[in-house]
């Protein structure tokens, strides 16, 4: 492997393949959470022309405060602990330029030295991501159902039925999916 790594151009440039995954964002920041490298796709999210103009920033340059104080303390925590975060669902831009949940990972990148030196992540959006992070398109249309449905009332028990399953399996679900109930995540939504 570190032969044929060796090999590679310097910086290899991995995030091209993910130019051609529909729905799926690619990113690389350093310790200090500046962006080093994104996918074509998050260029555009961002509403830019080039990479160059995301490369060093980093997320409060492109989101509301509190969203982006959220994602650098995620960083924060995979730099501390070296632990990945795994299909996180959380707020991150549509296709739209409007916040909306995805699900976001990030893994630790080390060294030569085996020392941290920044994170790789993915985002892609909830509806791309939920069947095929968890196997559970019951939970993927509740999700779908409760976003566009935000700003009227949603019986819970009656979305329970719509996505044949029992309030308690919903609620089992969601939380096994997203580590929130249905409850908090419309309450969530309507924010």
């Amino acid at each position: 492997q570190a032969k044929f790594y060796g090999r590679l151009q310097c910086p290899p440039r991995f995030e091209q393949i993910f130019d051609t995954l529909p729905g799926v964002h690619f990113f690389v920041k350093d310790l200090e959470s500046r962006l080093v490298s994104v996918s074509r796709s998050i260029v555009l999210r961002f509403g830019k022309e080039h990479e160059l103009e995301i490369i060093g920033k980093t997320d409060y340059g492109f989101f509301p405060p509190e969203v982006a104080r959220n994602f650098v303390e995620d960083d924060q925590t995979v730099f501390g602990s070296g632990k990945p975060i795994i299909n996180r669902t959380e707020i991150w831009l549509n296709d739209l330029r409007m916040l909306d949940w995805n699900l976001t990972t990030k893994l630790p990148l080390y060294d030569q030295s085996q020392r941290i030196c920044g994170l790789i992540g993915t985002v892609r959006s909830v509806d791309s991501g939920i069947e095929l992070a968890y196997g559970s398109a019951s939970v993927g249309r509740a999700m779908s159902y409760i976003r566009d449905n935000c700003s009227s009332p949603v019986n819970i028990a009656k979305l329970s039925r719509q996505v044949g399953l029992s309030e308690r399996q919903l609620r089992r679900k969601f939380q096994q999916v997203i580590s929130m109930t249905p409850q908090v995540f419309l309450m969530r939504s309507r924010l």
